[in-house]
């Protein structure tokens, strides 16, 4: 498997998925299927990093797939941060973003695994305000 997925804190708030070497979709599916029933363990909001840093190349079709799985987030996923710095995995989500305007209210790219937690923040920070 390419893709190892574990909780980020101790208080299972985020998830993260690591992509490490060439993966496909059907890898995705499966880790996500982990994430769902690992995010039902618990009552409150989980948000989800998505490290695509150490990824192969970037397996076709991402916008169906992305459609496809923002269709089954469980009710208590929350914001997904994909991180990479591929100029085609950000062409595509600007692609997305003009065809499905509600994407960038469950999904957003980050240059950094840092950078990812930050906007995870952020965004609590906002909603508790």
């Amino acid at each position: 498997m390419s893709i190892k997925l574990y909780w980020v804190d101790e208080k299972q708030t985020i998830l993260r998925y690591d992509v490490r070497g060439r993966w496909t979709w059907w890898d995705f599916y499966e880790a996500f299927g982990r994430a769902y029933r690992m995010s039902a363990t618990v009552q409150h909001r989980v948000d989800m990093m998505v490290n695509l840093a150490d990824s192969g190349p970037f397996p076709g079709g991402a916008l169906n797939h992305a459609q496809t799985l923002s269709n089954r987030l469980s009710e208590n996923m929350g914001l997904t941060i994909v991180v990479t710095g591929n100029r085609l995995a950000k062409a595509l989500y600007q692609s997305g973003c003009g065809l499905y305007p509600n994407v960038p209210a469950f999904l957003r790219l980050a240059n950094s695994v840092e950078e990812a937690r930050a906007l995870i923040e952020a965004e609590r920070n906002q909603e508790d305000a």
